[in-house]
């Protein structure tokens, strides 16, 4: 009798192994990403929370997670400055402003506490980017929440590569990872564009490589876009960024627009990748 007791207590404990073995999840990330500009009136906390877990559920995602802009590219006199939306000291760096109080302290606290991940973004323009990841990290690297830090490539020194940003060559992307990840080996860097030719040719570390491509013709075309994507970074982490206006003539039919869009876009992406809904039209589906 006690040996079968045996067996079955091990029975148990050997299909709990396994249940808790399965494959990884590719879906690491469902959320939003906020600016200010992109929304109004700004949600509160509570809002973020309820919306980036909600399009995480849908998504079937590993972690509710946003993309936060804490820089905003704008123009001075001919040149592209970063304004930082926390306070900081004037002149303090070239080419960035600051607020005149913290825009992110309340929000973080909260996303620290409901276990949402956040990851902080700049648009750069022409403030140096060594500059501006000891800025944010220096003031928000305390919080749970944050798990990285991200580049907008397209405002990236504007009057660069063709008029969409300067391209990121190698040295800077691992300057740029190397930094980051000395305040937290696991913190993650990502670089964002539409188009592949702008991330570094050869350098690839552990970056997130985002598209925020938009205007398409059509869902298949849409899914080639991000497949080709997904395909040129492999195995790297990709994020999708979409939900914009211009293509919502292909999302707004759908019964679940981030779930749908979500499973539609990745079903054939290999490796593993983060679903965010751009802040333009975050209302338009809740």
């Amino acid at each position: 009798m006690k040996r079968c007791i045996s067996l079955i207590i091990l029975s148990v404990l050997l299909f709990a192994s396994c249940a808790g073995s399965g494959p990884e999840r590719k879906m690491v990330y469902g959320g939003a990403r906020s600016s200010r500009y992109g929304i109004r009136p700004f949600p509160d906390e509570r809002e973020w929370a309820s919306m980036v877990k909600s399009i995480a559920g849908d998504t079937d995602a590993a972690s509710p997670a946003l993309i936060w802009i804490v820089g905003e590219i704008v123009s001075d006199k001919g040149q592209s400055l970063c304004r930082l939306n926390f306070p900081g000291e004037k002149g303090e760096v070239d080419n960035v402003l600051f607020s005149t109080f913290d825009e992110n302290e309340k929000y973080l606290d909260f996303f620290d506490r409901k276990g949402i991940k956040v990851f902080l973004q700049v648009e750069p323009g022409d403030g140096d980017l060594g500059d501006l990841i000891r800025l944010v990290l220096d003031r928000y690297g305390h919080h749970s929440s944050v798990a990285g830090f991200g580049v907008d490539v397209e405002w990236f020194r504007i009057g660069g590569t063709d008029g969409w940003g300067t391209r990121i060559d190698d040295k800077m992307a691992q300057e740029w990872e190397s930094l980051v990840r000395s305040y937290k080996q696991d913190y993650r860097l990502f670089l964002k564009h539409w188009d592949p030719r702008w991330m570094p040719p050869r350098y690839r570390g552990d970056l997130i490589f985002v598209n925020d491509s938009q205007e398409f013709s059509s869902l298949t075309s849409m899914k080639e876009e991000f497949r080709s994507w997904a395909d040129i970074f492999y195995p790297n982490m990709i994020f999708i960024q979409t939900g914009y206006e211009a293509d919502r003539e292909l999302w707004s039919g759908l019964d679940h627009p981030a779930g749908d869009l979500s499973r539609l876009l990745t079903e054939d992406i290999r490796q593993t990748h983060g679903f965010f809904w751009v802040d333009f039209t975050l209302q338009r589906i809740f």
